[in-house]
């Protein structure tokens, strides 16, 4: 339903409650902000960098390296953080080692707010129209998950920019681009294997199963990796004939 403010009571109903969102929605912002503008350690990225720098000289990249590997203590608890993300992980976090922690560390939580706003522009040019544009918006950056993800370092608002431009490339036909993005979430995020499942069983057979005829016009198929992979098999080629 479009929010409108429109003169019957039902109308200013919900004007004003699209005010008082807003409102909570830029007390939440102010409230969060400085939190993270603060210095307040690298929390989860240290993990991370930890994890890149270990994997750069042969280590385990998912052993524990003091002070870059954040140790909770809370009454009754105590806890290592290491990196817990599959190993392909490695790659980008060795990146993120290119530079003194702290900095790299407000470089990508400029990466994660950028990755986030593009995330929703994309969602509101899509679905959303008037007065839903602003509110929604707002309340978006307002959500407990994005600040929280910022604070600790996490690499999540990069995932969600490639889920969303999957999805709205599904919409559009886009098999290749929304594979591409299915297949690099997957690689960082294990946990969403089921997605090319759930996709193939909901009729979007293309994109969780690719298929490309070559010149003799026989098929292949070629999931979330396949391009990935064909990429990978072309270097490795590369490398043999030199």
């Amino acid at each position: 339903m479009k929010l409108s403010a429109g003169r019957s009571p039902l109308g200013l109903l919900y004007f004003a409650a699209a005010i008082g969102i807003a409102l909570l929605s830029a007390w939440a912002i102010r409230a969060e902000f400085p939190r993270i503008a603060s210095d307040h350690g690298l929390w989860n990225f240290g993990a991370f960098v930890a994890s890149g720098r270990a994997a750069a000289a042969g280590l385990d990249l998912y052993g524990i390296y003091p002070p870059l590997t954040p140790h909770v203590i809370f009454p009754g608890f105590e806890s290592w953080n290491p990196n817990l993300n599959p190993p392909i992980s490695a790659l980008l976090f060795q990146v993120l080692d290119l530079v003194e922690p702290t900095l790299s560390f407000r470089i990508w939580l400029a990466v994660s707010i950028a990755s986030y706003a593009a995330a929703v522009i994309l969602l509101l040019r899509r679905y959303s129209s008037g007065l839903e544009v602003g509110l929604t918006a707002i309340w978006a950056f307002a959500l407990a998950g994005f600040w929280d993800t910022l604070y600790l370092g996490q690499i999540y608002t990069p995932l969600v920019l490639a889920c969303i431009i999957a999805w709205l490339r599904l919409e559009k036909g886009d098999h290749l681009v929304a594979g591409i993005m299915i297949g690099l979430l997957i690689s960082m995020k294990p946990k969403f294997c089921g997605l090319p499942v759930l996709l193939f069983l909901a009729g979007h057979r293309t994109p969780s199963v690719e298929r490309r005829r070559d010149c003799n016009g026989r098929r292949h198929s070629r999931g979330p990796f396949g391009h990935l992979r064909a990429w990978n098999l072309s270097r490795l080629a590369a490398f043999g004939r030199n």
